[in-house]
Parts: structure tokens; C-alpha cells; sequence
């Protein structure tokens, strides 16, 4: 909220130096616990029954840290030409980000508990899954965009927002056309 209050993703090339502070700060500190963390997972420190809650600790205040390394990241390379071509599939995704969660959700019910994958797959394995369900959720979300403005759950979202039923239309772009030919 505060970076939204002084308006540092509205003039980025202001607070450049912010949020490459951010990143320096938040990475290196992210670095250093993840190195403690691999220490007490390969028993450098024998610290009993401590052990495991140490390891909890370190990934969980991480998590914070590793937030703030990839906000910055993401808004740094937003403000480079090949950052925004790179980032621009995203743009759909994030317009039908309900849709999505559920997607993803539902999907990986259906794979790790229906298909009994649950706690058989290893970290590149999972890894590939994640990949692949993210390269899925843009193609969908750029193919079905291109052809109507909202998202399925962001469309059934504003039903219940706003208490009418709005239709869901194409977009005039991918309508096919009624024009004959001569």
C-alpha cells in the first residue's frame, strides 16, 4: 500500500532507485537465507530438536523477502523494451486472473490427488507441471480474450457484484464476419 501511496508504480523512472535498493537488499538477504537454510538441511549445525524449527523459520521469513526481490525485478525489467515484450503474454493472464486460479486449482486436484501424483514426483518434475499449466493459462487466456473482454469467473465475479446478468459478448475483432462475398 505504501508504494501505491506515493505512486511508485505510476512513475517508475522515479523511484528507479528505489526499487533497484529494493532488489539489491532483498536478494542478497533472500541469498543469505537460503545458504542457512541448505546448512541446517545438510546438518552444518547440529541443533537438536531446534533443527526443524530453525529450517521453518528460515523459508517462512523468506518468503517475504523473496516478494519484495520479485516485485522489484518484475517492475525493473518492465521499464527495459525487452522486458515489456517479454512480460506482455503475462497481461492476459493477470485479466483472467480468477479464471485462472480456479483453472490451476482444479487441474491440479484432478492431476496430484485423481491421478495419484501427490508425493511421487520430484522437484524438476513438479517444476516441468508448473511450466507447463503457466505456457496453458497464457494461450488460453490470449486465445479466449481475443474473443470476449472478460474472463468466465470474472464474468459470473460481476454477476454477483453487481446483481445483472450483463452478456457476454465477442469481441467485435474475432466476430466472424456477416459481410458476402462478391
Amino acid at each position: 500500500m505504501f508504494f501505491g501511496r506515493i505512486g511508485a508504480f505510476e512513475n517508475i523512472g522515479k523511484y528507479a532507485r528505489l526499487f533497484r535498493s529494493i532488489r539489491n537488499i532483498s536478494g542478497m538477504v533472500s541469498l543469505l537465507v537460503i545458504i542457512l537454510f541448505a546448512c541446517t538441511r545438510l546438518g552444518y549445525f547440529e541443533l537438536g530438536a531446534y533443527q526443524a524449527r530453525l529450517g521453518q523459520f528460515l523459508i517462512y521469513g523468506c518468503g517475504i523477502f523473496l516478494s519484495f526481490l520479485y516485485i522489484s525485478l518484475l517492475v525493473l525489467l518492465f521499464q527495459k523494451p525487452f522486458g515489456k515484450k517479454l512480460l506482455q503474454p503475462l497481461k492476459s493472464v493477470g485479466r483472467m486472473s480468477l479464471t485462472n486460479y480456479i483453472l490451476q486449482s482444479v487441474l491440479s486436484i484432478a492431476v496430484f490427488e485423481g491421478l495419484g501424483f501427490y508425493a511421487k514426483l520430484d522437484f524438476i518434475e513438479v517444476a516441468g507441471y508448473c511450466l507447463l499449466v503457466i505456457a496453458a493459462e497464457i494461450g488460453i487466456s490470449q486465445w479466449w480474450l481475443n474473443r470476449f473482454p472478460l474472463g468466465p469467473m470474472e464474468w459470473v465475479w460481476r454477476r454477483f457484484i453487481y446483481g445483472k446478468l450483463e452478456r457476454v459478448r465477442p469481441n467485435e475483432a474475432s466476430a466472424p464476419s456477416t459481410a458476402t462475398r462478391a
